[in-house]
């Protein structure tokens, strides 16, 4: 899990992750990205107050 966490760090950074939707519910925060590299995954991070707790990366609903 902390290799995912540090791989977001970077790839947010580079910018090649792209902010698909947010949502904000004080004091939890979850933004969905996709990346390039992962068509069919979306990855999803997760905060708490302001703090990156966790990162998800899970397989893309193609039925939407």
């Amino acid at each position: 899990m902390k290799n995912l966490i540090e791989w977001y760090k970077k790839e947010r950074i580079s910018g090649n992750l792209k902010p698909i939707d947010m949502i904000i519910e004080k004091p939890i925060s979850l933004i969905l990205y996709k990346h390039q590299d992962f068509p069919n995954k979306i990855i999803i991070a997760l905060a708490i107050n302001g703090l990156l707790t966790n990162v998800f990366m899970i397989p893309k609903n193609e039925s939407n």
